[in-house]
């Protein structure tokens, strides 16, 4: 087995972001939460056929999902330009839900 990334996963801030908990998320997967959890911390690799259950229920390429060098930041600057999302971020709610995903505790 290849050594766990033991970082998180750019699934766990799309999870966040689409206001899914992994308990909620992981009966759709369908996966214990305990596997959820391994996996989008980094610290288990998923197969491709989860891999492409969770890009089907979160609409997001599997690529972009689980790849460990992505740059998430670009990705989500991409991501807002092609959505039309404002740059800057006003609501307070949200500032501190980007907080903790970006902090690792979402």
């Amino acid at each position: 087995m290849p050594p766990s990334v033991r970082r998180p996963l750019p699934i766990k801030a799309v999870m966040a972001l689409q206001d899914r908990t992994v308990a909620e998320f992981a009966p759709q997967v369908p996966c214990s939460t305990a596997w959820l959890h391994r996996i989008v911390n980094g610290r288990e690799q998923p197969s491709q056929q989860f891999a492409d259950r969770c890009s089907e229920l979160l609409g997001v390429p599997s690529c972009d999902l689980f790849d460990e060098d992505l740059d998430f930041v670009d990705w989500l600057r991409r991501s807002r330009e092609a959505s039309g999302v404002p740059e800057t971020l006003e609501d307070e709610a949200t500032i501190a839900q980007v907080a903790r995903i970006l902090g690792g505790a979402a």
